[in-house]
This record gives C-alpha cells, structure tokens and sequence, in this order.
C-alpha cells in the first residue's frame, strides 16, 4: 500500500531537517520506533546526501530552479504489514507563487489528487509576523519627533495603511516601527506635497498566516466533501521552549498563530487535525554544531512532541497523518 503525503510549508518551514531525520532514525534503527525501515528506494541516494547534511549539521540548499526529488520511504509496522509514504516534492517557493500567482500548478494538483493526508511545517523562526501595536504606537510616536510638528501627523502616517518597507538606509538595530518611522520621515522631507514613490505593495510581502491559510482553504474547495488529515509541525521547537517553557504545540499555534488555528478549528469538517512540535534538528546546527555531531545516537538529537509524548520517534507524525 501506498500513501501519498504532501508537504505543505513555506521556504525555510523546516521540511528538508524533517525528511532527513526521518531517513536517519528509520535507516539506523538507533532509537524505538512505531514504524520501521522495509527497503531501499530509488530516490535513496538524494536522501544519502539530505542524511549526510543532516548529520553534519550544513545548511540544506535548494538552487531556484533546480532538480525536483519526490521521495519515497518503504515502511512496515510492528504487525509486518508493508506501507509506502511518498512525499511530492513541492518547494516552498511554490506555495508564493500559490498565493501570488492564484493558481495551482498542474504537479501540486496531481500530488493533491492523490494525497492521503498533508503535512504542514510553520517555522517560528522565519514566520512573518504583522506589525503589533506596539510597534504601530513607536511609529506614530517616532513620527510626531521625527516631525516635530503635532498637526501633521494624519498626513505623514498616511503610509502606515501601506505596507511600508524602510529605506536600505535606516539602520537595522532599529525596531519595526521606527524604521517605518524613519522612512515617513524621510519621504516628508524630500517632497512638501507626498511621499515620494511609496512602496507598491507586493503579494509575496503579506503576513505568513494569510498564505498559509489561502493555501489550506484552496485544498478545502478542492477536496470538496472530503476530510482532510492535516499534521501541523511547529519547527524548531528547541528554540520555542527557550523562549516560552512549558508551552504545548496547540497553545503555541492558538498564540502564536490566531488566524491558522481559528481556521483549522472553523473547518473541522474540512480537515483532522493533529499539531505536533519538532526539532529536527535538536538545535542550531551552526551555533551548536559541535555539541549535535557529539551524540553517539544522533537520533536522540531529535525531539517529537504532542497530547503527552516527549520523545525522539518522527515516525509518529507519519503515522498519525497515515492513519496507521
């Protein structure tokens, strides 16, 4: 039996670390594990180099335009029942162009047609966040001193309805506000009517969670009646627990993430959920790439979390999203 996954994730979702670590646990048999290693594929040798990346902690690269590599792994359970997941290569940069382009392309409808369930990676370090109030109060506040003049306010914030990108200019030790503070500024100044050729607004500069979510409501319509089961891994989790200890993978997305997870939770007819927190990677494979290559079993680099389980089997995540 064959079971097709899609991955789902925007550039940098932490798809690559996540295949990689997968091939390594099946394939070393280092650690317990709900699903094991059948036989080699084909594809084993693009999955050799994405494992030797992975062991030694190198940055996993995708030339624009480069080779597609849809993977297969061969799998049995416990039981000795035999299963396949394959996994469409579908490059980030293809959900951009989902979005900006709004249409699907004819590789990523086929991998849909077929899909049994889909996977989808959010990064917390390279999610795009949207300007909080916070950083819309220091720009106004950065405006009027910037300004020095109360009464033009309205029509030197104007912008801040825009997406305003700061000048190449402004330093970037400055907060979001102030740099789009500066950059209103800078804008007065040369013109005494209007900003000087305002940035037009880009598609591909909307807030992650909008993406993601046009993304999931296209696979909704397209699946028509169909329910979906969708695992959601939060990336990088090492980093997430430095930075909010104790927190669990569903309150992480509810937080972090309030449009995604009010999304799912509106469309649950449309998919079942299940939203795991992952490090594939076990840590910052430059900052701590000494301390990572150390483990005697670099699966225990790896850390799965979800409803109680802390452990390092990414085969559950496949599992789960296999129905198995």
């Amino acid at each position: 039996m064959t079971t097709s996954i899609v991955v789902l994730g925007l550039p940098r979702a932490g798809k690559s670390s996540f295949i990689a670590a997968t091939s390594h646990i099946l394939q070393f048999n280092e650690i317990p594990t709900l699903l094991k290693f059948d036989h080699l594929s084909a594809e084993d040798k693009y999955l050799f180099e994405l494992r030797s990346d992975w062991q030694n902690c190198k940055a996993f690269e995708r030339t624009a335009g480069g080779p597609v590599h849809a993977i297969t792994l061969h799998l049995k359970t416990d039981a000795g029942e035999k299963l396949s997941v394959y996994f469409p290569d579908v490059a980030g940069e293809e959900f951009e162009e989902q979005w900006s382009g709004r249409e699907w392309s004819v590789e990523f409808t086929a991998a849909a047609s077929s899909a049994t369930g889909f996977l989808l990676f959010i990064n917390p370090i390279t999610l795009e966040k949207p300007l909080s109030k916070a950083d819309v109060a220091n720009a106004e506040q950065a405006i009027l001193d910037a300004l020095g003049d109360e009464d033009e306010l309205d029509e030197a914030a104007a912008p801040m309805g825009m997406t305003v990108v700061a000048h190449e200019d402004v330093s970037e030790q400055l907060s979001t506000g102030e740099a789009i503070a500066k950059e209103v500024a800078r804008q007065h100044f040369e013109s005494s009517s209007e900003p000087s050729d305002p940035k037009v607004w880009n598609p591909r500069d909307a807030d992650a969670q909008v993406k993601i979510v046009d993304v999931l409501q296209s696979i909704a319509t397209f699946g028509g009646e169909q329910r979906w089961t969708l695992g959601v891994v939060i990336s990088a989790w090492d980093i997430v627990k430095k930075q909010m200890a104790d927190v669990t993978p569903e309150a992480w997305l509810t937080e972090q993430c309030p449009l995604v997870s009010q999304f799912l939770t509106s469309n649950s007819q449309n998919f079942r959920i299940k939203i795991f927190g992952v490090s594939a990677q076990g840590g910052n494979p430059v900052e701590e790439g000494d301390k990572l290559r150390s483990f005697d079993a670099q699966s225990e680099r790896v850390e799965v979390v979800y409803d109680g389980y802390k452990g390092h089997d990414l085969t559950r995540v496949l599992a789960w999203t296999m129905d198995q």
